[in-house]
């Protein structure tokens, strides 16, 4: 969904699902490489196609919101500030920080 399939090692999965007998779909906007391995070419944006097929299934779609965080740690008398995603994963929060 959404991938040009162009990207190694990533695209190389589904090749090889559709080679060993796999059903493939491709959701892309444009074509992609691997076009014809797909029993199902759907030209739509992924969000759209998501949307109904959840739909279709009678699943709703919980809201998503991206919670951020600024993380402070000391070591050693020193104060970092990183920012952080619920995950705990880093991201870029502040360019500077002057105390």
């Amino acid at each position: 969904m959404g991938s040009s399939l162009r990207v190694t090692p990533a695209a190389d999965m589904p090749k090889s699902t559709a080679e060993n007998g796999g059903q493939l779909v491709i959701v892309n906007l444009q074509k992609t490489p691997l076009d014809s391995y797909a029993s199902l070419i759907i030209h739509a944006k992924c969000d759209d196609v998501m949307r109904i097929l959840m739909e279709k299934l009678c699943y709703q779609i919980p809201e998503w919101k991206m919670k951020k965080r600024m993380q402070l740690k000391m070591k050693a008398g020193i104060i970092s500030c990183t920012g952080v995603d619920s995950n705990g994963s880093p991201y870029e929060l502040f360019k500077q920080i002057t105390v």
